[in-house]
């Protein structure tokens, strides 16, 4: 493997140059897809060379192809850094509200360990790192930390993210969110909504999305209520819809939501298809909830999950 991998390393330095400039930044590129420890095997067969003869890099040409070396080196560094972390596509979510703690919620794309920061300022300092769940497959790579003994009346910080279990190395991208802890004098100022993408009205990019949310948001509630009917997994999403007046209303489809919920990846879909939304994941990451499930539509989806069972 390693014998293969050093034969396809460019050795002459116009060669060097020209897979820098053309190979090492494309995502095609056979070099896109080498890890960190093809790296370091680069590196070590480097440091081997100059261990044996410590006169090579002193000689032009040897000179020449280590500096040309260098930007290819380092283009493949960013590059597997850039491909090779988790990935936190739908964000952070805050809920069940209590004086002094909160759950904090969260999804990656591969099995990871979730990693979170708190702190009273948004500077974080002085945080709190925690070393939290491991997202696995069994939960679709969700995972939630408990973030008890929090201060009452208190704004709270977080930063979350996830560090890949075969490299501690690949981390992805932080979320920041945060939230007020209720305290014993606190004015309180709550929202409540439900109903989420029901009767075939999905993500209409072109109006905007989900604009309640941010709408909800910006009146800065300590939590929000959701009454109910989070998803309408028995309620397909079509292309468009005609709303009033004869207007087209565009909808974002995705395979999960373009027909009836029947396997629990598509039960889960209808959840992911609400994230797509940024003012959604926004407003998650700012304001926790409080879910409640309406009983007729809790029957509705139990039905749903016998038949899947079954």
């Amino acid at each position: 493997m390693a014998i293969e991998f050093v034969n396809k390393i460019p050795t002459g330095p116009r060669t060097l140059i020209r897979a820098g400039r053309k190979q090492a930044l494309n995502e095609n590129s056979p070099y896109s897809s080498y890890n960190l420890d093809h790296l370091v095997l680069i590196a070590g067969i480097v440091m081997r060379n100059l261990v044996k003869n410590p006169t090579f890099f002193s000689k032009p040409t040897g000179l020449a192809a280590a500096i040309t070396a260098l930007p290819l080196l380092l283009s493949l560094t960013a590059n597997v850094a850039a491909s090779d972390v988790p990935l936190m596509d739908q964000g952070i979510q805050i809920g069940d509200p209590e004086p002094r703690r909160a759950i904090i919620w969260s999804r990656a794309d591969r099995p990871s360990r979730t990693m979170l920061k708190y702190a009273f300022n948004d500077q974080f300092t002085n945080a709190t790192t925690i070393r939290g769940p491991y997202a696995m497959e069994g939960t679709d790579f969700t995972a939630r930390e408990d973030l008890a003994g929090l201060l009452e009346g208190k704004d709270v910080y977080v930063k979350v993210w996830f560090e890949d279990l075969t490299n501690a190395r690949g981390k992805s991208d932080p979320v920041t969110g945060h939230f007020h802890t209720i305290g014993k004098r606190d004015d309180i100022r709550f929202v409540w909504g439900g109903d989420t993408a029901g009767q075939g009205w999905g993500i209409n990019k072109s109006f905007g999305g989900m604009k309640i949310y941010e709408a909800m948001r910006q009146v800065k509630p300590q939590f929000f209520i959701q009454s109910g009917d989070n998803v309408y997994s028995d309620g397909p999403i079509l292309p468009s819809v005609i709303a009033e007046n004869g207007q087209i209303w565009t909808n974002l489809v995705t395979p999960e939501v373009s027909k009836v919920a029947e396997t629990q990846a598509e039960f889960r879909g209808r959840y992911k298809y609400n994230l797509l939304d940024e003012n959604l994941r926004r407003f998650n990451a700012e304001v926790p909830q409080i879910w409640q499930w309406g009983r007729s539509r809790s029957r509705q989806q139990l039905v749903g999950l016998q038949r899947f069972e079954q």
